[in-house]
């Protein structure tokens, strides 16, 4: 049986789980108190109702005596004139029950949907997880023109007459681009009717207000739907229409389920949204959509939803059109959902372009022809050789710090000297571009073994030597300083002491001298699970809010963080992006082992899934650019995160690429999972395959370590990957 209720929320529930569904409620981005204010109404409307029941049984037992009364012809004024009050109060309490009672509904009805089991927690398209993918973006020997350059060019899309003769936000097809659209309509329609099994429906595009009520399109909406003048409204989806089909009736189960299809225009206000996707076909007033709208039990509706999402997958696959299946977060999904897929064309998620990303000149000018608001940096090189600077040049924003503060990176005695000249805890150390002074000085013993002697500049992760005897310092001072092992990276060493204690990742925002803490990570750098393998880029990591306490947080901000961002402005300079300190906690005390100017690699991946669902990256990373970083922007959660690199076998030496990867829709349908891509493509066939050395990254949350840890090794028990190795100890 399907009843369509003016509102979708059952009061019963309501009472009786008022926390589970102020829950609810907050993961779709309700934050006052809203149980306690339904619950009030509610008691307010059942006192009344009580009162009103109570009165009416008076004024019955009152009529009753005045009938004997009457027919033993004995007074009964007094009786009439008391059933007369109480019929004037029974009035007055009437108004105010029927007041309650539209106040409940109209709470109600402007509250969205309770989210299914499996919808996962977040503000936004940010907390979405990929749940499986058709095919590869295509790659073109080409820049893509959007649709409305392409449609302009060729004469079948014309915005100006539309919105000359009817406004903004309405676009003419013509020629052939009409055909097209005609037949892609007449496409859908057949195939859902005659290989799914729907019925199509042809249908008006005005309603009642009822209809709209019916489907939880009013109140909410209300101001987002055209109304005409006697009281109709223009329909914003077929949905409203073939809902309202079964409205008010009472189905047997065996007809169920019933599928109805239907194309119609679409007609939405779009309030709200001036000065936002003014360009193209995006957010119409009038638009046209083939619907899929199935009628079914509770208990079938989630197989009922797979069984739709599977057959517009096909229609997808018939127009050989890559996309990937989305299963939306709690604030993503519309008001009336429990649960939503989005298919996303693959096209959309953006476009590889041939730009040489170390020649400034080359992106620069593509950021400019292309319109680029914002760039992120994410490679060390470039920022170390001046892209940000070229880029901000052009009045272009950028998220990478200049190439005089990127030397924090880019020279390791550059650092040493600010830690030295600005009291900022660090090891000891000498610098030398002579061998023999180098040796002299390792002879010297004033630097006690172990010692670590390190290349001045970047050396992709190898440029840091631990010597045990004379002879291997010799050994890594000759291959640097005699051998040129690194280059120019290497015509400088550093000589420093061997640091004990707990080493920690420790991330800030920097926006001169505003600080914003990211928190902190670990990382495993060796390839597998001894001490004595090889150095990689990294092979995991894990975050939690236990790794160090707020004590240390604030010794690292005030001893190490702050002074860096002071230093630096008192050199004439300013610091703007995130800083990555690499530290050693010894007996208590941070010091500093190195900088990048940087997300880091794994530790990034176990840091930004404890952001709070309300801290948007990319609003940061612009504030940071654009000199408005606040400091209360950034809230962590307690959840603590493990990543778990998987890596083609023989990496870091010699591997295979090509290899297909599956299992990876089963992984990212597990309920606090994510999947980060960093070696993979598609091949021409549309598998996945591996595509470099370090080729996933499955990240996993829970309520503690071990928990992290438990869920991300379970969930590699889905992939499908020969191929591929990783550590067995992440997280411990």
């Amino acid at each position: 049986m399907l009843v369509i209720a003016q509102y979708m929320h059952d009061i019963e529930y309501i009472r009786k789980n008022p926390e589970g569904f102020e829950k609810a409620m907050k993961s779709r981005g309700i934050r006052e108190s809203t149980a306690e204010e339904i619950l009030e109404i509610d008691h307010e409307k059942r006192s009344l109702t009580t009162k009103l029941q109570d009165l009416n049984r008076q004024r019955n037992e009152i009529t009753e005596e005045i009938k004997k009364l009457k027919m033993s012809k004995s007074p009964c004024e007094e009786q009439i004139e008391l059933s007369k009050s109480i019929t004037n109060e029974i009035e007055a309490i009437s108004l105010k029950e029927q007041a309650e009672k539209d106040k409940l509904v109209n709470v109600l009805s402007n509250l969205p949907n309770i989210p299914a089991q499996d919808v996962a927690i977040g503000a936004d398209e940010n907390s979405n997880l990929e749940v499986r993918r058709y095919g590869g973006k295509r790659q073109f020997d080409f820049v893509p023109e959007s649709h409305y350059e392409l449609g302009e060019k060729l004469g079948s899309i014309d915005f100006e007459q539309a919105a000359r003769i009817s406004g903004s936000r309405f676009t003419i097809l013509k020629g052939q681009l009409a055909k097209l659209g005609r037949a892609l309509i007449n496409f859908m329609l057949e195939m859902h009717v005659n290989e799914f099994g729907y019925t199509e429906v042809y249908h008006p595009t005005l309603v009642k207000n009822e209809a709209m009520y019916n489907v939880g399109q009013l109140p909410k909406f209300s101001d987002d739907s055209y109304l005409t003048t006697d009281e109709l409204r223009l329909i914003s989806t077929s949905e409203v229409f073939l809902t309202n089909l079964v409205a008010d009736k009472i189905m047997e189960e065996k007809e169920l389920p019933i599928r109805f299809t239907a194309y119609s225009e679409c007609f939405r206000k779009e309030a709200g949204c001036a000065g936002r996707d003014t360009r193209g076909m995006i957010r119409q007033h009038q638009f046209g959509k083939v619907e899929l709208v199935s009628i079914t039990t509770e208990d079938q509706s989630n197989d009922e939803l797979e069984r739709m999402t599977s057959t517009v997958e096909e229609i997808l696959k018939k127009l050989e059109l890559p996309y990937r299946v989305m299963l939306l977060c709690s604030g993503d999904m519309g008001f009336a959902a429990q649960r939503t897929y989005d298919i996303e064309a693959m096209e959309n998620l953006g476009v590889l372009v041939d730009v040489n990303i170390q020649n400034s000149v080359d992106v620069t000018q593509f950021c400019k022809r292309e319109n680029i608001e914002l760039v992120v940096i994410g490679p060390e090189q470039p920022i170390i050789d001046g892209l940000a600077d070229d880029l901000v040049a052009e009045g272009i924003n950028v998220f990478a710090p200049s190439q005089a503060t990127a030397k924090l990176e880019g020279s390791k005695s550059f650092t040493k000297g600010l830690c030295k000249r600005y009291g900022i805890p660090t090891a000891k150390y000498e610098c030398f571009v002579d061998e023999g002074l180098a040796k002299d000085f390792v002879r010297s013993n004033k630097i006690k073994f172990p010692l670590v002697v390190k290349a001045n500049g970047i050396a992709a992760g190898k440029g840091v030597v631990i010597c045990n005897t004379e002879s291997e310092a010799f050994s890594a001072i000759n291959s640097m300083l005699v051998e040129k092992k690194f280059g120019e990276s290497g015509e400088e060493i550093i000589i420093e002491e061997f640091l004990v204690g707990e080493e920690v990742s420790f991330f800030a925002l920097i926006d001169g001298l505003k600080v914003v803490t990211l928190g902190c990570a670990k990382d495993y750098k060796r390839v597998d699970e001894s001490n004595e393998s090889q150095n990689t880029g990294g092979m995991g990591s894990y975050s939690s809010p236990s790794i160090i306490s707020k004590d240390m947080e604030q010794k690292i901000i005030q001893k190490i963080i702050y002074p860096t961002a002071q230093a630096l402005v008192n050199m004439g300079t300013s610091y703007k992006g995130v800083l990555f300190a690499g530290l050693m906690i010894c007996k208590d005390s941070p010091k500093l082992l190195e900088y990048n100017v940087r997300f880091g690699d794994p530790e990034t991946q176990s840091i930004l899934p404890r952001f709070d669902s309300n801290c948007d990256l990319l609003k940061l990373m612009l504030s940071v650019a654009e000199g408005k970083l606040k400091v209360k922007m950034v809230e962590l959660n307690n959840k603590s995160i493990v990543c778990l690199v998987v890596a083609s076998k023989g990496y870091p030496g010699d591997y295979q690429k090509g290899e297909v990867i599956k299992g990876l829709d089963k992984i990212q349908s597990i309920p606090g999972v994510l999947v980060f891509h960093a070696g993979t493509k598609f091949d021409e066939s549309g598998n996945l395959v591996s595509d470099g050395g370090r080729v996933l990254n499955i990240v996993a949350e829970g309520s503690t370590i071990e928990e992290a840890k438990s869920k991300v090794y379970s969930a590699l028990n889905f992939l499908e990957w020969p191929g591929g190795f990783f550590r067995y100890d992440n997280g411990s």
